[in-house]
């Protein structure tokens, strides 16, 4: 199976479709669901935006892209998800994409979300965000599952927010939430999937000690993190004496001045059941997105 992986998409919600698509359509293969890592900025009321969110949004309006698209169907975005006729079957995107909050989102919105429970096309353990039921928040320290048509799976542990903050930040880490994945055990899950880095393996003194000793503990083959930039072009930092892979990737964005590409932003993970591969995404058609032009890119 083939998982795709983003970190930090700060409410370019569309743009992560449509680099999905043109994955698909690139390389005439469908995938299974999709990661992110936090600061999705899911924020459904521009009036709830927190005060970075509001300020990007001023120079990158797809930052709200979140309460201008995904609130209320549109025509427009149902038919990045849908079939495009003219494209064929490797254009439709039929697969859930799985999140965790970072510290840019609402967390009342995320809560009153959590009400409703798993989508009919969502995995246990999730709810959905959107109006289109594309995007679903793993509950906090809680682990879910994606499954492939060939009935291969991978097990997905969700851990909410980041270490350092103030006291009563929403998005502080949970302690409960790190318990109860301890609780699981060393093997019960494939992915963790957090926003902050662990401690100790992002260079530069930044990160959580809980997630380190989350994963010295448990061990999974693969982290997923964001929060942090990647230094010096590496992606992957390693907590040392452990088997686990800890992937970061480039924010979805398109610079401060909008003139960068999304190069490094989007990797795919390809899981057999029992173990897997990380690729940086290199194609050709995501080097030439840009602020302009990212929703005519094809490959």
């Amino acid at each position: 199976m083939k998982v795709a992986l983003f970190s930090d998409i700060h409410g370019r919600f569309r743009v992560v479709l449509r680099m999905l698509r043109c994955w698909q359509l690139a390389h005439q293969a469908r995938l299974d669901g999709a990661l992110i890592a936090g600061d999705t900025g899911c924020f459904a009321d521009v009036s709830r935006f927190d005060g970075a969110t509001r300020k990007r949004c001023m120079q990158q309006p797809e930052e709200a892209g979140f309460s201008k698209y995904f609130v209320q169907p549109l025509p427009e975005v149902w038919s990045m998800i849908r079939q495009d006729p003219k494209l064929g079957a490797y254009s439709s995107l039929e697969f859930p994409i799985l999140f965790v909050p970072g510290n840019h989102e609402d967390f009342d919105f995320l809560a009153s979300c959590s009400k409703q429970g798993p989508a009919s096309n969502g995995p246990a353990r999730t709810f959905p965000v959107d109006c289109y039921q594309m995007f679903h928040c793993i509950k906090n320290g809680t682990v879910t599952s994606l499954s492939a048509m060939d009935n291969t799976s991978i097990r997905i542990a969700g851990l909410w927010g980041i270490e350092q903050g103030r006291a009563d930040a929403p998005y502080v880490i949970s302690e409960e939430a790190v318990e109860m994945l301890m609780i699981q055990g060393p093997g019960s899950f494939d992915v963790l999937l957090t926003h902050d880095a662990a401690l100790d393996a992002y260079s530069g003194g930044r990160g959580s000690m809980l997630i380190a000793e989350l994963i010295r503990f448990c061990e999974p083959p693969f982290h997923l993190f964001g929060h942090v930039k990647p230094r010096e072009g590496r992606y992957e930092y390693n907590l040392e004496g452990t088997r686990t892979r800890s992937i970061h990737l480039n924010q979805v964005t398109f610079g401060k001045n909008s003139e960068s590409n999304l190069a490094d932003a989007m990797a795919i993970l390809t899981w057999d059941g029992k173990q897997g591969e990380v690729e940086i995404v290199q194609d050709e058609w995501l080097s030439r997105m840009r602020s302009h032009n990212w929703d005519r890119v094809l490959p």
